[in-house]
């Protein structure tokens, strides 16, 4: 007992710092301290073998033989985003683990290259190098070109998720070839140098952190189902509850929800890196109504910041920050680790209990730090609904 409260008190000492906790040495340190296994025997999600938890593979191994006609289930993800830095380091874990990726960018070329290590990861696909084959399995969200897929592959969707007609093409193009949606995660982002709207109107980073995230949280809500078929990779005894997840950002503590900010946008005085915050604020704060809503359907909604991370988005928007912070800055890889954790590496059962929370290295973390940014619970459900109505036009598919 002792042990353990040493272990959270360094911990909380860690987080006071701030920089310290957002950067690699928090996750160092933290990873270290509990005893992190990122590996965590990955493979037996989906029925592969693996020698990194002889005992957690028995019981899994064990299980599976006591469930008659068992076939092993391909669990699906939808990450955004998943072209590069965390959203690609999560969705090649999951492939590894046997899950099938639909991964949407924007990007073109990012697109199928991400792709293609995405297929050569899963043991099921690693045949397909051929690029006209990769190229194939990239469909366009401009177009909304929905073709019925028979098989279980990984396969990309080219969108841009500030643009909302591309958004209810991409969740058409699910909805053609899924009934059922165990993850999506959130994590495409940008921070805007100037003041930008959408063909919609709306400003930019609103539109692609909040909008366009809801929008298609909203499309694809009901086929986040219990799937009778999947179980828990930690404990082969109980069903995989659905989730969603949403990448924010540790600089969402430096501001409160303010909507009108986001919804009235000023030119003269436009903040690119403040209006990032305030929609990576949104997003936590919204995470937790998502929490209530989707309780009731047996699913689980968080959100979490994967600290100081060596990003694409991070070295094209804050250039200064990230020459500074460069050697101390997060692996792609350790910033991905907790949307794997959320994902796969704890149980459905445990994480219930955390629903709605937000998190850091595995850890549920406060999400105020100034008294100033507290908000009310009738303000988030204020925001749910004014976002809610917003997008009112844009649900009928």
């Amino acid at each position: 007992m002792r042990k353990k409260f040493d272990k959270d008190l360094l911990d909380n000492l860690l987080e006071a710092t701030i920089v310290g906790s957002f950067s690699k040495i928090g996750f160092e340190v933290r990873s270290r301290l509990y005893d992190y296994r990122r590996e965590y025997n990955l493979d037996s999600f989906s029925g592969h073998k693996n020698g990194s938890d002889s005992h957690l593979q028995e019981k899994n191994s064990e299980n599976r033989n006591n469930r008659d006609n068992e076939t092993v289930k391909t669990p699906v993800a939808v990450i955004t985003g998943f072209s590069s830095g965390i959203g690609l380091a999560t969705a090649l874990s999951l492939a590894k683990a046997g899950w099938q990726i639909i991964g949407i960018a924007h990007n073109k070329e990012r697109c199928e290259a991400a792709l293609a290590m995405i297929l050569a990861a899963n043991k099921t696909s690693q045949h397909i190098t051929d690029p006209h084959e990769i190229r194939s399995l990239i469909y366009d969200g401009k177009t909304g070109d929905h073709l019925k897929r028979t098989d279980k592959l990984s396969y990309g969707v080219m969108a841009d998720l500030s643009n909302l007609s591309e958004v209810k093409n991409l969740a058409s193009m699910v909805r053609a070839n899924h009934t059922n949606i165990s993850l999506i995660i959130h994590c495409a982002g940008k921070i805007y140098p100037e003041l930008t709207l959408t063909p919609d109107g709306f400003e930019s980073t609103f539109a692609l952190h909040v909008l366009g995230p809801q929008l298609l949280t909203d499309l694809l809500y009901d086929l986040l189902e219990i799937d009778p078929d999947l179980f828990d990779m930690t404990d082969n005894t109980s069903l995989y509850l659905p989730r969603v997840v949403w990448v924010s950002s540790g600089g969402m503590y430096a501001v409160g929800l303010e909507t009108k900010r986001l919804l009235n946008p000023d030119s003269s005085s436009y903040k690119a890196i403040q209006t990032y915050a305030y929609a990576k604020r949104m997003q936590v704060e919204l995470a937790e109504i998502w929490a209530v809503n989707l309780a009731g359907k047996n699913c689980l909604a968080f959100s979490m910041h994967p600290g100081f991370v060596n990003t694409r988005v991070l070295e094209e928007g804050i250039p200064l920050f990230t020459k500074i912070m460069r050697p101390l800055l997060r692996t792609p890889e350790q910033g991905a680790d907790t949307l794997v954790y959320l994902s796969t590496l704890t149980s459905s059962h445990e994480l219930a209990k955390l629903n709605g929370s937000f998190f850091l290295d595995r850890k549920p973390r406060k999400t105020n730090i100034l008294k100033k940014t507290v908000s009310l619970v009738s303000e988030k459900i204020d925001a749910f609904s004014v976002v809610e109505n917003l997008l009112a036009p844009f649900k009928n598919l």
